[in-house]
C-alpha cells in the first residue's frame, strides 16, 4: 500500500468511470425542429426563436408568440426579451396566459416611446 491506496488503486480507473457516467448525463437533442424546437433524452423540450414584432416606435404592445408545434404536455416555464434600438431607454415586460401552444409578451415603454426591432423568446417544457 502506498500513499494509503491500496496496490490496485488508479486514477486512471476514477477517471475512467467519471467520463463514463459524464457520458451517461450527456444531454444531446434527440430531435429538432426547423430552428425553434429541441427535444432532449430525458423528455425536456427547449423553444426559441424571434418575432418581427414590435417593429418602430412604441408606447406599448402586445406580441403573441404562437409555437410552430405545441408542448405535447406542458409548458413549464417561458420569457422575452424586447429588442430596443432607443439608446438610453428600457422597456418593461410582462408574459401573459402561458399555455402549450404559445403566449403573450406585453411591452410597456414607461416614461418614453422607445424604437423596437423585434421580441426574442424562449420555452421549456415537455
Amino acid at each position: 500500500m502506498a500513499h494509503g491506496f491500496p496496490d490496485y488503486y488508479s486514477p486512471k480507473d476514477d477517471l475512467a468511470a467519471i467520463l463514463v457516467e459524464l457520458e451517461n448525463l450527456r444531454m444531446e437533442p434527440t430531435a429538432y425542429t426547423g430552428e425553434e424546437s429541441v427535444t432532449f433524452a430525458n423528455g425536456l423540450i427547449t423553444k426559441r426563436g424571434k418575432s418581427a414584432l414590435p417593429s418602430g416606435s412604441i408606447d406599448a404592445a402586445t406580441v403573441t408568440i404562437t409555437f410552430d408545434t405545441a408542448f405535447p404536455n406542458a409548458l413549464k416555464t417561458c420569457g422575452a426579451a424586447v429588442v430596443v434600438t432607443t439608446s438610453g431607454h428600457t422597456a418593461r415586460i410582462a408574459i401573459r396566459n402561458p399555455t402549450v401552444t404559445g403566449f403573450l409578451v406585453q411591452i410597456n415603454a414607461g416614461v418614453a416611446t422607445i424604437n423596437c426591432d423585434g421580441t426574442y423568446w424562449w420555452a421549456e417544457g415537455w
